[in-house]
């Protein structure tokens, strides 16, 4: 009796688009013949899903869920805004989301895993290829507050987690900002360092003359401007330019009991396709 590899399953999996536990099962019944299962799984009609595989599907929802525990959020692509309004692909999105609000994997591969054979099947009945792209995952911690965004109907989701109690209502409003803003950082100290040097060398290939003394403050100026552009914290805050992001987090904390020490601990923000 033949033994078949968990490799063989997987790249079985991978070329026909078929669930792992049908791909194992086609591969003993075919003793270890990866040709011989792979037209098996065809005859059946399970791996009609292969050919839509290699299309782009930049279309899509993200959907979010929360508990006590956790809150996820998952994107789910596919090929056209079509099929972004069909039920059974929404019905998809949101049974996704909920095994791992769930079972909580901790990559989305995994996720991929617990939920890829209905999505073959899906591929199916619906004639687009349909890809769970991204998932976020947040283990909510004591003494944090979380804000949840979700924009356009599903097509951008943010979520703030904010270290400091009562400030829910507060990471609601910082989470409207980010959908609006786009910070690609969470602060200065998270930039990578290759990414700071670029924006320096362009900086002073602008400057001419100059002594160095003066060439360092401008360069500490336009790397400033940069943070205030790329970094949540150090981002104006859309409804109040006077303060920023950071500013406007501690003043509230003030206000509603959380101290002076509040801050945003993290944020996760997603949009179709991008």
């Amino acid at each position: 009796m033949s033994v078949v590899s968990a490799k063989d399953v997987v790249r079985l999996r991978e070329v026909s688009g078929v669930g792992m536990q049908d791909c194992k099962k086609a591969l003993d019944e075919a003793g270890g013949d990866f040709d011989l299962a792979l037209e098996q799984l065809r005859k059946r009609g399970l791996a009609q899903a292969a050919k839509k595989a290699s299309r782009e599907a930049k279309e899509g929802v993200i959907r979010v869920g929360e508990d006590s525990h956790r809150i996820v959020a998952v994107e789910v692509n596919c090929e056209t805004d079509f099929v972004v309004r069909n039920d059974d692909y929404r019905d998809f999105a949101l049974a996704v989301t909920e095994q791992a609000l769930h079972n909580h994997p901790s990559t989305v591969e995994a996720l991929r895993e617990l939920c890829d054979e209905r999505r073959a099947a899906l591929v199916g009945k619906i004639g687009e290829n349909i890809v769970v792209s991204r998932y976020s995952l947040i283990e909510k911690k004591e003494g944090h507050s979380y804000g949840v965004y979700v924009h356009g109907d599903g097509k951008i989701v943010c979520i703030i987690d904010i270290k400091g109690l009562h400030m829910g209502d507060v990471a609601k409003e910082v989470a409207m900002h980010t959908a609006a803003a786009h910070p690609q950082f969470l602060a200065p100290q998270d930039v990578p360092s290759d990414i700071v040097s670029k924006e320096e060398e362009i900086a002073r290939a602008q400057i001419h003359g100059k002594p160095e003394n003066v060439v360092q403050k401008i360069l500490e100026g336009k790397r400033n401007t940069y943070f205030a552009e790329v970094c949540l914290t150090k981002q104006k805050f859309i409804k109040d330019e006077s303060l920023t992001i950071e500013e406007y987090v501690r003043k509230k904390g003030k206000e509603l009991g959380a101290g002076d020490s509040a801050f945003i601990h993290s944020f996760v923000r997603i949009q179709v396709g991008v």
